[in-house]
C-alpha cells in the first residue's frame, strides 16, 4: 500500500486526526504513516478495511421510512437490466408486479 490508499480510506472513513493517530498507535504502534513497515501497512489498511465494513453494514441494517423502502424498491428494480416492465426479462422470464412486489414468473 502507500500513503495515498490510507489518506485516501482516512477520509473516506470521516476520522478526526485523533482517532486517525489512534489508529495507527494501536494496529501499527506508529503514530504517523511515514513510520509504518510493510507489516504495519498491511495491518492499518485491514483495520481501515473492517472499519468501512462496519459503516457499511450499519448503514444496511438501519431503519428505513416507508418512503425510503418505496425509493430504494424502485431504484432497484429501475436499474435493473435485465426487468423490461413485465413485457420479460433477458433470461425469457416474466416479471409481474403483486402487492408492490416483484414477482418473477419462468417464462
Amino acid at each position: 500500500m502507500s500513503l495515498a490508499a490510507i489518506h485516501i480510506a482516512k477520509k473516506e472513513l470521516a476520522l478526526t486526526d485523533a482517532e486517525y493517530r489512534a489508529i495507527l498507535w494501536e494496529t501499527a504502534g506508529v503514530d504517523s504513516v511515514k513510520h509504518l513497515d510493510a507489516a504495519g501497512d498491511r495491518a492499518v489498511m485491514a483495520r481501515f478495511n473492517a472499519l468501512r465494513d462496519e459503516w457499511r453494514m450499519a448503514t444496511l441494517k438501519r431503519i428505513k421510512t416507508p418512503t425510503e423502502r418505496k425509493i430504494w424498491r424502485l431504484w432497484l428494480v429501475e436499474s435493473s437490466p435485465c426487468v423490461s416492465r413485465g413485457r420479460g426479462d433477458c433470461c425469457g422470464n416474466i416479471t409481474a408486479v403483486y402487492n408492490n412486489t416483484s414477482i418473477i414468473l419462468p417464462g
